[in-house]
């Protein structure tokens, strides 16, 4: 898996150690994930009482992917130390333990906060009552941040067990993630089940899936037309919440430009010298990071739908921070892994 600039790096002085870690985060992928809450909890209609409780879950969802990354690079280092020995583990930047501890840490850490932000929610002014466990079960069991993150928990170690083993299962499972990261952002919302709210994690999930499907075959010189046709048939996701909330010639607009834009990645390109084995993975991180452009997407579409609920006076924020991100991402994607 080769970033867009990926260049040699020294193996064993302090910066090497520093460049490791990051190289196992992967940078330009981490900017792709706020989005997911955001556009989660616009679907959602989130609302004032309910928008502090953000910053909580955008903190559980980086634990939780950063986890399933060292997850990855620890499940991998002995196939790595045959076909990527540059990678951090076998090179001997990370040491293996070390990785999979801090995985282990950040899965807690992440359940952690989930028990947290349901307690927030659920007894905004009886927090101590939470706490000490106090009339701490309210009539309808509401604990929906706590069971999706741990739902996500248990695709993360899936996904490194029997996902593995099964041909097809593990771009299902990576798919799931991040469907289940929009149903994270949207347990904060008012319409956490909604159509909208199915239909936006759907669209994220058979876009990754397509997306985990392409970049199992990194030494080929271009997707298959099928692998090409499910990612973007992925996108009909989009036209389906449009046609939910109302079509306008805003929405067309930005649902033709994402279309467009994720066509013009995977269209068939002349196999340049020196370049085959670099042109899939480097297609792969464009891919992972235009997953911003569709999350600003969702938002855009809930918005209409969401005026004076939350979703309309917030989605202009959401906007604002995702067309910050996605710059910063594609900077990203060129100085460290992106696949």
């Amino acid at each position: 898996m080769i970033a867009d600039g990926q260049h040699d790096r020294p193996p064993w002085t302090g910066h090497g150690v520093v460049h490791g870690w990051l190289e196992l985060i992967r940078p330009p992928n981490l900017f792709t994930v706020p989005g997911d809450v955001l556009a989660g909890a616009s679907l959602a209609r989130i609302g004032a009482d309910e928008v502090y409780l953000i910053v909580p879950v955008l903190f559980i969802s980086l634990f939780l992917y950063i986890s399933g990354l060292l997850l990855n690079d620890y499940r991998d280092r002995e196939t790595d130390r045959m076909e990527r020995p540059g990678r951090p583990i076998p090179s001997g930047r990370v040491q293996p333990q070390a990785a999979l501890a801090a995985s282990m840490v950040l899965m807690g850490l992440a359940l952690f906060l989930a028990c947290l932000a349901d307690g927030m929610r659920i007894f905004p002014h009886r927090m101590t009552d939470w706490i000490l466990l106090t009339d701490w079960m309210p009539p309808v069991f509401p604990h929906r941040i706590f069971g999706i993150t741990l739902g996500l928990v248990a695709l993360i170690v899936l996904y490194h067990g029997p996902g593995r083993m099964v041909p097809g299962l593990g771009f299902i499972i990576m798919g799931l993630c991040r469907g289940c990261n929009v149903l994270l952002g949207a347990g904060l919302g008012k319409g956490p089940l909604s159509g909208l709210v199915l239909a936006g994690a759907a669209a994220e999930a058979l876009y990754i899936a397509a997306v985990s499907a392409i970049a199992a075959h990194e030494t080929t010189a271009q997707p298959s037309a099928r692998e090409c046709f499910l990612l973007l048939a992925s996108l009909s996701g989009l036209a389906l919440i449009m046609l939910i909330t109302g079509a306008s010639v805003l929405k067309i607009g930005c649902v033709l430009f994402i279309w467009i834009w994720v066509f013009l990645i995977v269209r068939p390109q002349k196999r340049q010298r020196g370049q085959g084995d670099r042109q899939v993975p480097v297609m792969v991180g464009k891919l992972i990071r235009s997953l911003i452009l569709i999350q600003a997407g969702l938002i855009v579409l809930a918005m209409d739908h969401g005026v004076g609920s939350g979703a309309g006076s917030y989605g202009f924020f959401f906007l604002i921070v995702l067309l910050f991100l996605f710059p910063l991402s594609g900077w990203a994607g060129q100085r460290f892994y992106g696949s």
